[in-house]
């Protein structure tokens, strides 16, 4: 649609490419038949009656299962019930994480009178936190009562030659911390 006054448009830059590349196509004869032979390759191959493909078999037995509204309902349960059982193995592993205990290293009690430390035995007992007061360690005044255990390094006599205080940190909640 140009006017009748309009100068006539200048040849594009392209136009000698495009001439040369319409010179070099394949004609349409030939490409009409490479895509008709290549539909006929990839064409979906139908496997014989009654016979399954390779590798189906479980697709076909869960849509067979989920076409009947009853085997929907058994589909359902025996997928929560794997969730189930799965998710309380991660909750179980998840609470029996043992915490580190806290302790304290082995204070020396007293002194033994050959300079040597022969330990004989050592004792694990429950004492009151205020126990700790006497080798220093700071307590809570309201924790003064509760138990910590104490680990004591006993000689060969019975004398005791250093003790140290083994605590449990205060225990998690296992879910929603």
């Amino acid at each position: 649609m140009t006017e009748p006054d309009a100068p006539p448009r200048p040849a594009s830059p392209f136009a000698a490419a495009r001439a040369s590349w319409r010179a070099e196509c394949p004609p349409a004869a030939l490409e009409a038949e490479l895509l008709a032979r290549f539909g006929a390759a990839m064409a979906p191959r139908q496997a014989p009656a009654g016979v399954a493909p390779t590798g189906s078999r479980w697709a076909a037995w869960l849509a067979a299962c989920w076409s009947r509204p009853s085997h929907r309902l058994w589909v359902g349960a025996a997928a929560g019930v794997l969730l189930a059982v799965g998710a309380a193995g991660m909750w179980l592993a998840a609470g029996a994480r043992a915490e580190p205990e806290l302790t304290t290293p082995f204070l020396l009690v007293a002194e033994p009178a050959d300079r040597t430390l022969d330990v004989a035995q050592l004792v694990r007992v429950s004492v009151a936190r205020e126990t700790m007061l006497d080798f220093g360690i700071p307590v809570p005044p309201q924790q003064l009562q509760e138990p910590v255990r104490a680990e004591m390094l006993l000689g060969q006599r019975g004398e005791l030659l250093a003790v140290r205080f083994v605590d449990r940190p205060p225990a998690r909640r296992a879910f929603f911390n």
